[in-house]
């Protein structure tokens, strides 16, 4: 080989990156072969990355029912984005079945699976149907296809593609049943924006939930619900569902409810500052929701300081009790906390209610007396 030859090799090396997603029952990486690849492939979840000095074709080489779905042969430094699907004639018969009219019933034995059993493996042409049918005319068809949409946005062990699987569905899938005609589709979706994980859907799905305030009750409940459950798996920044649910808070309902359980599971997650005051928050929650005090009071009881006003709402105008909370008042507000009982029932005889929090306070007092510390710490 020339000396220019040999730079002109050099020059055109360098790895060739697949990003593949293989539908776990069709089997894994090991059967994709790299035609080309000038040594071993490195695999990761879902990638594949192989030293080359030109072109390199990737092909399926296990089952036969499946196939592969996207472009297969990249230049050193590319990367590629495919899969392995059913073959269309695997699922003839859901096809022809979805080709002859759609219902709710046929959506979802074809992707979600009917009477206990496991739906057919997808293939690019029952994929096709399923988008088409977010644009379906009748909204029960719409709403049934985000259950059949959900398993490729979830990403959990039971669902068809591995959590580092590129994305198959469209984000414009997601942003086009957001903003349906119909409420139906748009509470269906809501709540189940919880479960989006896949990669590059979450950041939709978050825009979303933030969008759905001022919807409907019922969907900004929803919104708001998958918020909190988004923020509680890492996958939303805390501050922004801080910042959403202080808005909400304050509404009546399902939405200010939903918001304040919200601002009690950020307790874990944020430190008070300019942006994050959580005895404003408990203020607003006990003037909407004072039922929600107790949780958000007793979440962020470390940042929280005595209010003998709002221990006397909880106790005099709620129904709800937190345990935990009435002991860590016992330990560490024990004199405020009997003068607030005074001047809630300053003689007797005692409701129920008043006797019970005494319990309560007197099992703290035990807890101290024998030795084992403070109840609920900060």
């Amino acid at each position: 080989m020339t000396l220019l030859a040999l730079s002109l090799a050099t020059a055109l090396a360098g790895d060739v990156h697949l990003h593949v997603g293989v539908l776990r029952s069709a089997g894994d990486l090991g059967s994709i072969v790299a035609d080309g690849a000038a040594g071993q492939c490195v695999a990761g979840p879902a990638t594949l990355s192989c030293p080359a000095r030109g072109p390199v074709t990737f092909r399926w080489m296990g089952d036969p029912a499946y196939a592969w779905f996207g472009p297969d042969t990249a230049s050193p430094g590319e990367t590629l984005i495919a899969f392995v699907l059913a073959t269309d004639a695997t699922v003839s018969t859901p096809l022809v079945a979805l080709a002859s009219g759609a219902t709710v019933d046929l959506v979802r034995d074809v992707f979600v699976g009917g009477g206990g059993d496991e739906p057919p493996p997808l293939s690019p042409g029952t994929l096709s149907a399923l988008l088409r049918l977010t644009e379906h005319p009748d909204p029960l068809v719409r709403r049934a296809t985000i259950d059949g949409l959900v398993p490729y946005w979830r990403r959990t062990v039971s669902d068809p593609l591995v959590a580092a699987a590129p994305d198959l569905i469209p984000a414009d899938v997601l942003s086009r049943l957001a903003t349906d005609v119909d409420p139906r589709v748009r509470r269906a979706l809501a709540s189940r924006l919880r479960d989006v994980r896949a990669p590059g859907a979450v950041a939709e799905a978050t825009a979303r939930m933030v969008a759905f305030e001022g919807d409907r009750p019922g969907i900004e409940r929803a919104a708001l619900s998958s918020l909190s459950v988004a923020v509680r798996d890492g996958r939303v920044p805390a501050e922004d569902a801080w910042e959403r649910a202080l808005r909400s808070v304050s509404r009546p309902g399902p939405p200010g409810r939903a918001a304040a359980s919200t601002l009690a599971w950020c307790a874990d997650r944020l430190q008070p500052g300019p942006s994050v005051d959580p005895t404003d928050a408990l203020d607003r929650i006990l003037l909407a929701h004072p039922e929600r005090g107790w949780t958000f009071w007793s979440e962020w009881r470390a940042h929280l300081p005595w209010s003998e006003a709002a221990a006397l709402r909880l106790l005099r105008d709620t129904v709800g009790m937190n345990a935990s909370l009435i002991r860590h008042w016992a330990a560490y507000q024990g004199d405020a906390l009997a003068l607030a009982m005074a001047k809630w029932e300053p003689s007797a005889p005692h409701s129920t209610r008043w006797t019970e929090v005494v319990a309560i306070v007197e099992d703290a007092a035990d807890r101290l007396s024998d030795g084992s510390g403070p109840a609920n710490a900060p």
